[in-house]
């Protein structure tokens, strides 16, 4: 009799020693795309292996998921993943050719980086004319609509879609205009909820100078100089900037009266100077020459 009870120990020993090489880990990923994958690996028992999934979402609710050919690996569409209250609670089951089941439950805390913000960045194209390009990592999945807004000088509120990088807008300014920038919004509105971002940008520029005939118009009296400069604009003036012949900007005193502007430079050493005259349409330079 304790020679039969020996052998059943001896023979439960063994099956708990199988159990013991049955195991497997799981593997989880956010993609590129913002799909979510969870992956079985580093099965240990007899091959074959059958994988056997359960997966809910942070509610309970079962989470749908596509199941490759092998079966040890699932796939969660970004869309659920968007939706799916920020956890994935999952369980993988594996048997092995020898009946050996083992089972590992987790759940995956989901930081997916889904903040609604629409920063942008402008790249002035032509007079009035701003290209707009959004730095966002909004997912196209989520988006409903993109506009850009902004009103212009002349009090009209204007409005475009976001087509993509260098959407392309043009700014009317009003004459006479006090500013070379305007406040310019991009509204992004999600499945999830929308967000605003604003900020003042520019829109005329050194390089694009302002209309040949302007240009000439404008006088600069007299012109050399030792102590007062006047400049007379044939549109409004909306600041002046003084460099010196090193790229320097120089501090000065002045006065701006709509078209016209006076200069005080008494304080400066001789030499020549650059002035840049900023109007509504646009930026001049000129050389001054101080005595």
């Amino acid at each position: 009799m304790k020679k039969i009870i020996f052998i059943l120990i001896g023979f439960i020993g063994f099956t708990m020693n199988l159990d013991a090489q049955c195991s497997v880990s799981v593997k989880d990923s956010l993609l590129a795309n913002y799909d979510y994958s969870l992956t079985a690996i580093n099965p240990t028992g007899v091959a074959p292996f059958t994988y056997t999934w359960t997966i809910k979402d942070g509610n309970g609710a079962p989470v749908p998921y596509t199941v490759n050919t092998a079966g040890d690996s699932v796939l969660i569409d970004a869309f659920t993943v968007q939706n799916n209250y920020g956890c994935l609670i999952y369980q993988l089951c594996v048997t092995d050719d020898a009946s050996c089941n083992t089972c590992i439950a987790d759940t995956a805390i989901l930081n997916v980086p889904f903040p609604c913000y629409s920063q942008f960045t402008s790249t002035i194209t032509g007079v009035n004319q701003v290209s707009i390009t959004l730095n966002s990592n909004i997912p196209p999945f989520i988006m409903l609509s993109q506009m850009i807004t902004w009103t212009d000088g002349d009090g009209q509120s204007q409005s475009v879609p976001y087509m993509g990088p260098g959407t392309t807008i043009n700014y009317v300014p009003a004459s006479p205009s006090t500013s070379d920038k305007f406040l310019c919004c991009v509204i992004n509105n999600t499945v999830n909820g929308g967000c605003l971002s604003c900020d003042s940008i520019q829109y005329t520029n050194a390089t694009l100078k302002v209309k040949t005939i302007e240009q000439k118009n404008i006088q600069i009296a007299p012109n050399p100089a030792t102590s007062m400069v006047t400049v007379k604009s044939p549109s409004a003036i909306n600041r002046i900037e003084l460099f010196n012949v090193l790229g320097q900007k120089m501090n000065f005193e002045s006065a701006i009266s709509n078209t016209s502007v006076t200069l005080q430079i008494s304080s400066l050493t001789q030499g020549v100077y650059i002035i840049r005259i900023y109007t509504v349409s646009g930026m001049v330079e000129k050389r001054i020459i101080k005595e």
